[in-house]
């Protein structure tokens, strides 16, 4: 249901084309010049070479120099080679928002990190499910109605109730409250005139602007969006993704 836009931004890696990140507005990670060390080591030349592996859901996999073509729910491990004499700090994560525009909503949903020497290694992790997942405790999700009358039609607005938080009103979620989609049978609902991710010009439905059901409640899980960063040094876990500098590779839908 997701546009796909892809990135990939290197630190002088010749395998990986830059891309411009200005006008996100999200914070860059660490800076790159402490997870490298080793003479005459830098982010420009500790790794010969990487790829991507990813094992969908359907059984079938894909292996790639960019993450590029990921799907939601994908089993991915990056293999990398680290230069002889070089030791490097990289970390691997996936990210989930219920805000198509990508601003405030991430939330980190698997991550892995290690310091490596030269050889080769590898870091794994799983992109977010884009339907309903196994932890969802809401039975109407995965029975839904989609008999085409009115808003009980299959579309952009599906479930992909989870068991994650509820994310209204401050991004944070709420412990204390039922989990995104968890609670009703209004999370598979998908009403005429409702542009998917909104897009439309109101802000009255799921992942528009709104500070309710476009955050994501107990009653509407959020939009499928998510996104994948291989970095230098740790994953961010908590606030923005690694956008910046630090950035090997990564992926947004």
């Amino acid at each position: 249901m997701a546009r796909l836009r892809v990135r990939t931004r290197a630190a002088g890696l010749a395998i990986a084309t830059v891309a411009c990140l200005a006008g996100f507005g999200l914070a860059a990670g660490p800076a790159s010049a402490a997870v490298v060390t080793g003479s005459g080591c830098t982010t420009a030349n500790a790794l010969t070479s990487y790829t991507f592996t990813m094992t969908h859901l359907d059984g079938t996999t894909t292996t790639s120099s960019t993450l590029n073509g990921a799907r939601s729910g994908d089993s991915i491990v990056v293999s990398f080679n680290v230069a002889p004499g070089c030791t490097a700090q990289l970390g691997f994560a996936s990210y989930r928002s219920p805000n198509a525009s990508y601003n405030t909503q991430q939330t980190a949903f698997s991550s892995s990190t290690g310091t490596f020497t030269e050889g080769t290694h590898t870091l794994s992790i799983v992109a977010p499910p884009t339907t309903v997942g196994p932890n969802c405790p809401n039975p109407n999700d995965s029975t839904p109605n989609f008999s085409g009358n009115g808003a009980n039609q299959s579309g952009a607005y599906n479930s992909t109730c989870d068991g994650s938080a509820s994310q209204n009103g401050n991004g944070n979620g709420n412990s204390n409250k039922p989990c995104a989609g968890c609670v009703g049978n209004a999370d598979n609902k998908n009403p005429p005139g409702q542009a998917p991710n909104g897009l439309d010009h109101n802000a009255g439905y799921e992942c528009d602007r709104n500070q309710g059901v476009g955050q994501s409640n107990p009653a509407h899980s959020g939009c499928t969006q998510f996104q994948l960063d291989f970095v230098w040094g740790a994953p961010i876990t908590s606030g923005p993704p690694n956008y910046g500098v630090n950035v090997i590779a990564f992926t947004f839908a």
